[in-house]
């Protein structure tokens, strides 16, 4: 599942040298901003970069040109303009966190922690950050490093019913189906309406005696969502 982008992150004042400057610098800025706002993708970035060239010292016209080029999944174009917005302004935490995601989407797994570390420094108690940082431990396969983000993102945030969610995955894959358990009837807790927590407790029921509660799981999901067991 693609990774989105929070809709609102920042209510942006851009300063300049000079008056004549700065009304210049903030129309542009506003015309590009709402090319963005209204899904616009392509002119986004085409405005964003025409606005860089003429002011090329603005961190948030490259975190949402990177924005735009994130949401056109060309995310190595995103990465640069990351980069650019994080080397104006080292503490950007919003940029470091999607720099990471777009890091984890080219399978630059290492670079992609990295740039959550970052996002963790400016931040220490972010969830999301955490979050973040769970997946690409995920995607790279390394479990054990994925458990241990995840576990702090809902110690940060007891609500985050998405990080219960993945941390109970990511214990199934461990292999410790008792904490895998507990963590998908969190989520259920949280919200008895997602249909994947009920999937993955009717599998770890499975090999329980009697298997009337796996049944049970299993049907939950299909009202649920239909498609699930399906799909795999």
């Amino acid at each position: 599942m693609k990774k989105t982008l929070f809709a609102l992150f920042l209510v942006i004042q851009i300063t300049a040298v000079t008056v004549f400057a700065q009304t210049d610098l903030e129309t542009l800025y506003n015309d590009a901003v709402a090319e963005y706002n209204a899904k616009r993708y392509t002119q986004a970035v085409e405005k964003f970069k025409k606005l860089n060239k003429s002011y090329p010292n603005v961190p948030e016209s490259y975190y949402y040109l990177a924005n735009s080029y994130y949401e056109l999944d060309n995310y190595l174009d995103a990465v640069i303009a990351y980069r650019d917005a994080v080397r104006l302004k080292p503490d950007f935490f919003e940029a470091y966190v999607f720099l990471g995601n777009a890091l984890d989407y080219l399978n630059k797994y290492d670079d992609a922690i990295e740039a959550y570390q970052n996002a963790i420094r400016i931040k220490p108690e972010s969830a999301w950050a955490y979050y973040e940082m769970g997946v690409a431990h995920f995607s790279n396969e390394k479990y054990i490093l994925a458990a241990d983000a995840y576990k702090r993102s809902v110690q940060l945030d007891q609500a985050y019913t998405r990080a219960w969610l993945n941390l109970g995955v990511t214990y199934k894959k461990l292999d410790k189906l008792a904490d895998a358990e507990a963590a998908f009837k969190k989520v259920i807790v949280l919200d008895p309406n997602v249909a994947r927590p009920y999937y993955e407790l009717g599998y770890i029921y499975e090999d329980k005696d009697p298997k009337s509660t796996a049944i049970e799981y299993y049907e939950k999901a299909l009202r649920l969502h239909r498609p699930l067991l399906a799909c795999g």
